[in-house]
This record gives C-alpha cells, sequence and structure tokens, in this order.
C-alpha cells in the first residue's frame, strides 16, 4: 500500500487562510500512514464538522423540547469528532453516524404532529449511505441492525390498534431502510472483493514483476560478472604482452610469461613448448607449476602430431581443448601434474610457422568458454611475437659480436703490419719535439704526476697519450682528463684516416706499376726481349736487388 510521510502536505499548491483553517481543522492523524485511509478521514471530520455544526445551530433556533437531545447529539458528534482525528477513525465515525441516525427518532419522540415516515427517510438513507463510504461492511451490517431495532422500538409507541396508520408506516419505513441497509453490505461486499481480486491481480502482477526484476538484476549481474571478468582478462593479457614486449632475454622472457598468466589468470599450470629445428618435436622451455619445472629439468619433449592436446595444437595451428580431461582420449596424462581437469593447448604463429605451444592446464572443468579462448590466443600471438623478436635480437647481437671481433682483430693486423713490432711516436720535453726513446725527462718518476689516456679505435687501443706534470703542482682534473680523452678519439680518427690515405696510395702505385709494366711488356713481340724487359722492370721495384725470369716447363707425366 501507498505510505505517506504524514509530516508533508498532500498538495503543492499554496494555501490560502481558509484552506490553512480547513486542513488544520480537518487533517489526519500523523499515525495513519495508508493514502486512502487519511483521505476517508479526513472526509469523516468535515462531515462530522459540518454535521456537529448544524445540529448546533438547529439546538438554539429550534424547539426548545427538543434542544435537549440536539445537544447530547451535538455532544456525541463533539466526542465522534475527537476520535476522528486520532488513530480511532472508525470508532469516531460510528459515534458520528450513531448521532446521525438518531435525530429522526428525536424529532419523532419531541413533536407528536411530526410525520414519522419523512422522518425516517430524511436521516436513515443519508446516514447509511455516509457509513457504506466510511465504514467497513462489518459495522455497516451493525448500523443496519441498530437502525433496525430502534423503527421497530417505534412499534411499541405506535400500536397498530391505536396508530394503524402510523404503525403501517413504521413497518414500511423498516422494509424499505433494511433492504437500503442490507443492499449497501452487499455492494459494499462486492465491491470488497472487487478490490480482493484487484489487489490480488496486482500482487500477482507485483510478484511477476518482482521475478522479472529478479531475473534482470541476475542478468545484469552475471553480465556485468562476465564483463569484470574479460575486463580482468584483457588487463591480464595487456600486462603479460608489456611483459613479454620489454623483456629481451628469451630465457627471462619465457619464465616471465609464464609466471604471470599462472598469478594473473589463476590457472593451475602454464607452460611453453618450443619446436626444434626439424619441426618434428616440441619441447618445454618454461614452467610455472612445480610439477612443471620437474618436467623442465628431466628436458620433457612431444612429438607434434597425435601426441596430447599440445602435440594436436602444434599439428593442426588451431587451440585444442579439453575441458574434460576423463572424456579426451587425446590427452596426455602426466603424472607431474595430476590436480589437471582441463587443458588447452594455443599454438605460437609466425607466418603461419608453429614456433611453439602455449599450454595452460586448471583445477576446473569446463573453465575456458569462447571469448577465453579468443582472449588467450591474442595473448599467444603476443607472446609468439615476442619469441620472435627475442631470437632475431640474440641473432642480431651474435653477429654483431661476431662482427666486432672481426673488426678489432682487422684494426689490430693492421696498424701492427703499419707499425711493425715498433712503437711510433712523439715526446715534447723541455721545448723539444723528439721520436719516442730519444727524449730523456728532466723529471724523477717519484717526483710527478702522470696521467694516461688511451687512444681507441673501434673498441681497440692502437696507442697511448702519456701526460706528465712536477708533483708540486696539481693534481689532473675531470675537465682535463675529459678533454685529453676527446683529443685522443680525434687523434685516433686522424690517424686512421692517414693510415688509410697512405695505403691506397701505397695501392694505387702498385697499380699504376703494375699498368706500366703491362704496357711496356705488350709492345714486344720477341721472347727474348720480353724476358729482358720482365727482369729489367721487376729490378725496379722497392727493395729487389736480383730479379730472375725462366721459362722451364715441366715434364707431361705418363698415363699408366
Amino acid at each position: 500500500m501507498n505510505q505517506v510521510n504524514p509530516t508533508q502536505t498532500e498538495t503543492q499548491a499554496p494555501e490560502t487562510p481558509w484552506g490553512i483553517v480547513a486542513r488544520v481543522l480537518t487533517e489526519p492523524s500523523a499515525q495513519i500512514s495508508e493514502i486512502g485511509q487519511r483521505r476517508r478521514a479526513q472526509v469523516a471530520s468535515a462531515l462530522i464538522l459540518i454535521i456537529g455544526i448544524g445540529n448546533l445551530i438547529g439546538a438554539f433556533l429550534g424547539r426548545e423540547e427538543s434542544r435537549a437531545y440536539q445537544l447530547l447529539s451535538f455532544f456525541i458528534i463533539l466526542i465522534a469528532y475527537f476520535f476522528s482525528r486520532t488513530r480511532f477513525l472508525s470508532v469516531g465515525t460510528f459515534l458520528f453516524l450513531l448521532a446521525l441516525s438518531s435525530s429522526p427518532f428525536i424529532t419523532i419522540l419531541t413533536r407528536a404532529d411530526g410525520e414519522i415516515q419523512a422522518q425516517l427517510y430524511s436521516w436513515l438513507p443519508l446516514a447509511l449511505v455516509i457509513a457504506s463510504s466510511l465504514l467497513n461492511r462489518v459495522a455497516l451490517f451493525a448500523l443496519t441492525i441498530i437502525i433496525l431495532l430502534a423503527i421497530g422500538s417505534l412499534s411499541f409507541i405506535y400500536t397498530p390498534e391505536a396508530f394503524p396508520e402510523q404503525f403501517s408506516r413504521i413497518v414500511g419505513s423498516a422494509g424499505i431502510i433494511g433492504i437500503l441497509g442490507f443492499l449497501l453490505i452487499y455492494l459494499e461486499t462486492v465491491r470488497g472483493n472487487i478490490e480482493k481480486l484487484r489487489l490480488g491481480e496486482l500482487t500477482k502482477i507485483n510478484e511477476e514483476l518482482s521475478q522479472v526484476s529478479q531475473f534482470l538484476e541476475e542478468r545484469v549481474a552475471e553480465r556485468t560478472a562476465q564483463l569484470d571478468r574479460k575486463t580482468s582478462q584483457l588487463e591480464a593479457s595487456a600486462m603479460v604482452a608489456r611483459s613479454a614486449a620489454e623483456t629481451t632475454d628469451i630465457r627471462e622472457l619465457l619464465d616471465t610469461v609464464v609466471s604471470q598468466i599462472s598469478n594473473r589468470f589463476g590457472f593451475y599450470h602454464a607452460g611453453i613448448f618450443l619446436s626444434d629445428a626439424a619441426r618434428q618435436k616440441v619441447y618445454l622451455a618454461a614452467a610455472s607449476s612445480e610439477g612443471g619445472k620437474r618436467l623442465l629439468a628431466r628436458g620433457h619433449s612431444l612429438n607434434i602430431g597425435r601426441e596430447g592436446v599440445v602435440g594436436y595444437a602444434a599439428y593442426e595451428k588451431r587451440p585444442r581443448v579439453a575441458q574434460d580431461i576423463d572424456r579426451e582420449n587425446v590427452y596426455f596424462r602426466n603424472p607431474e601434474l595430476p590436480d589437471t581437469r582441463s587443458e588447452a593447448a594455443l599454438p605460437l604463429l609466425i607466418k603461419s610457422q608453429v614456433i611453439g605451444v602455449l599450454d595452460i592446464q586448471s583445477t576446473e572443468g569446463s573453465p575456458f568458454s569462447a571469448e577465453d579462448l579468443f582472449i588467450l590466443q591474442t595473448m599467444a600471438d603476443q607472446i609468439a611475437l615476442a619469441i620472435q623478436n627475442a631470437r632475431l635480437l640474440d641473432e642480431s647481437r651474435s653477429a654483431l659480436e661476431q662482427l666486432q671481433g672481426i673488426t678489432a682483430q682487422a684494426v689490430q693486423d693492421a696498424w701492427r703490419s703499419y707499425t711493425g713490432q715498433r712503437p711510433q711516436g712523439y715526446v715534447y720535453s723541455a721545448g723539444d719535439v723528439v721520436p719516442v726513446g730519444e727524449s730523456k725527462s728532466s723529471l724523477d718518476e717519484k717526483e710527478i704526476r702522470a696521467m694516461e689516456i688511451g687512444i681507441v679505435l673501434r673498441g681497440q687501443r692502437i696507442g697511448v697519450i702519456q701526460l706528465k706534470r712536477s708533483a708540486a703542482q696539481t693534481d689532473w682534473t675531470d675537465k682535463e682528463q675529459d678533454f685529453t680523452e676527446k683529443i685522443a678519439t680525434q687523434l685516433a680518427l686522424a690517424i686512421e684516416n692517414a693510415r688509410l690515405l697512405e695505403e691506397s696510395q701505397r695501392r694505387a702505385a702498385r697499380e699504376q706499376t703494375l699498368n706500366e709494366l703491362t704496357t711496356r711488356l705488350s709492345r714486344s713481340l720477341d721472347l727474348e726481349t720480353l724476358l729482358q724487359n720482365a727482369v729489367l722492370e721487376l729490378h725496379k721495384l722497392p727493395q729487389v736487388t736480383d730479379a730472375t725470369v725462366m721459362i722451364t716447363p715441366q715434364q707431361a707425366k705418363k698415363q699408366p
């Protein structure tokens, strides 16, 4: 039922002074909270107040012989009014109707010349109609019986022998008023039944709406839980992919991935299998569970094809799921993982080539939905890309290290060949610049402050800069050391360029000499002249003292 706050007014429009007075005089009790009951209480208070005032006016303006009865009736109505302003609304209303119903009887008793039938019809039907609106059918029935008893008591005064005509009218009035009262009782009963039916229908509708609301709330909660779970999985997948992308070491990458998958998704076991070069087997490369780590230590591997869920996934290049391992013939039972109830294997693909398999095992039955597999496969694709990038980075590092080693060796060989076994350089001392080995320092080695900076070319030290000062002077500062290092860097590039230029010039000279020799030799067709010219040209090469050119064909070997 509808409830209201008694402290609030039922209308929102501004009240006039008369409205305020009416509200104060007819406002129901604060203990009555139901809307319909409050309105009936307000109507009852208004009727009681109006009729009570009218009764009081009639007592002073009417006949003197009926004044006492009217004042008594007014007193009863006043009591009924006060009851109607409390939670005992029904008591006050019933007293009011009794007082109203007593008016015709007072008139009949005090006025011998009054018309009995007119008096009864003037007030009693009105009282019954008001009772049918304000009282329940039990109270209406009680009021009807009281009225009929009161009408019947008139027959003792107006006996059929003394007042046959009045008696006949009393009986007729009793019949009509009784019919009216019972008709109103019947209508009230019908109205109550209709209200009960409507209330039952409303209750049923409310129950159905409540069920629908509960169903919708459950669906919303279910969808919310699914969305939360999907969001958590996407966040976990993103975190795993980010961790994989941030890790460049392949061993660390695999261990990080399986650990985060188990922790963030809550799986019993996560493992990564990598395929061999021949694409015949996949071997376990990382595992999160203790049982998986024992398998890893033993070098666990599976054949690609028909061995286990992992083998199927690697062979078919698509996810393979065992929602209930007891019903899957393809499941490979492993004693190291006894608590497994379901398993999902997701291939790690790079350009349609399987480089491995992501193996996930759970202790729950049927935990992998279609959405879960889509998210897990997306994560597996990102993991595969991270593994491939890590491998390429390792290969690039290895190639770079090899190249650096070759370059370093080439630099050392080139400068060793260029300078020979003896160091070359110059020393500035005492205002002179002299070659290394010819200078004599005037400072005692114990009384100097020395700084040595290497001359580094492509990671290889090809020389050194040595600076010395007296111990009495300040020590070398960081700025001086930094400045010297920059000079060493520029010096390394400059002397390397000078060496390359000198080598290029020597190569160009050799090429020129070879071209000139070829030109001279091609000018003569005589064999003796050609040999003599060849000896003369070869003798011109640097540091050649003797030159010999001979033609000595070897004897052909005899065939067996």
